[in-house]
């Protein structure tokens, strides 16, 4: 969980440091990080909190990205207007940083269900099955072609 915190602030750092269709490269990485972050986050909750308190975790860690859209993008938009649209990522990135190393520091371990050996043999022949490569082969073409079709229309229209 940690690494891939680790991983979006790099994505956030990189995406306000690199101008034209470079950025999609950090912009790629940043979405999958977070689709990666997201059932990790969830699993480990779960693994942590008592099945009574389980459903309470989750709706707070629910409210808290609730909150923080109706609280953050005010901020993103004037740091846009006074800055410009690479002032928000950097800091994102920043604090994304830092909350990587506070999570990394102050939560307990989770206990170990299986080693890794185990899980990315399961994750390997989970892979090789036929049904599975072809529920995910539109969904990643349409993730990962829509950022660079969007980057030729945008092209085409400023020329």
């Amino acid at each position: 969980m940690v690494v891939m915190m680790g991983l979006r602030s790099g994505s956030l750092i990189a995406l306000a440091s690199v101008k034209g269709w470079w950025s999609l490269i950090p912009l790629i990485l940043l979405s999958l990080t977070t689709a990666a972050y997201m059932p990790v986050q969830r699993a480990y909750v779960s693994d942590i909190v008592r099945y009574e308190h389980r459903g309470r975790a989750l709706a707070t860690i629910d409210a808290s990205y609730a909150t923080a859209g109706i609280l953050g993008l005010p901020v993103v938009g004037w740091l846009i207007e006074v800055w410009d649209w690479q002032m928000p990522f950097l800091i994102l990135g920043v604090l994304c940083l830092i909350t990587a190393i506070v999570i990394g520091i102050r939560l307990p371990k989770s206990p170990l269900r299986t080693n890794s050996t185990d899980m990315l043999d399961q994750l390997w022949r989970l892979f090789k099955q036929p049904k599975i490569i072809a529920s995910i082969a539109p969904v990643a073409s349409i993730l990962y072609l829509s950022p660079i079709a969007m980057a030729r229309l945008l092209k085409d229209s400023l020329v």
